[in-house]
């Protein structure tokens, strides 16, 4: 850092101190000010990418206007099919055409496409 940077740094923890903040500040160089932890960020997704798009459309591809279906949910969460059935007739079809319920007994979502 060169002087100037140096001294407003030095001024800025200074003030933070002063307000007792906690606080991590990692310069450039690496080095660390503040007794703040910082840890990485935790990827928290159940499923991989387009493992649930997949699993609901060899259920639902080729289900035509008029008809029903039922995607049984397996091992995956109900909402979570639910969602996915929701969404994948959102990006294909558009609003309002597809009804649905969930069936606890059978744990699986049974659908109507109405557009």
């Amino acid at each position: 850092m060169e002087h100037m940077q140096s001294v407003a740094f030095k001024r800025a923890i200074n003030v933070l101190n002063a307000l007792k903040c906690q606080f991590a500040i990692i310069t450039p160089e690496g080095e660390k000010f503040g007794e703040l932890e910082v840890s990485k960020p935790t990827n928290t997704r159940k499923h991989k990418m387009g493992e649930l798009k997949t699993y609901v459309e060899q259920f639902v591809a080729s289900v035509e206007v008029g008809q029903n279906f039922t995607v049984p949910c397996g091992e995956y969460n109900m909402e979570t099919i639910a969602t996915s059935v929701g969404n994948w007739f959102y990006k294909k079809y558009g609003a309002g055409s597809l009804n649905y319920q969930s069936d606890k007994q059978a744990h699986a979502i049974h659908g109507f496409r109405s557009i």
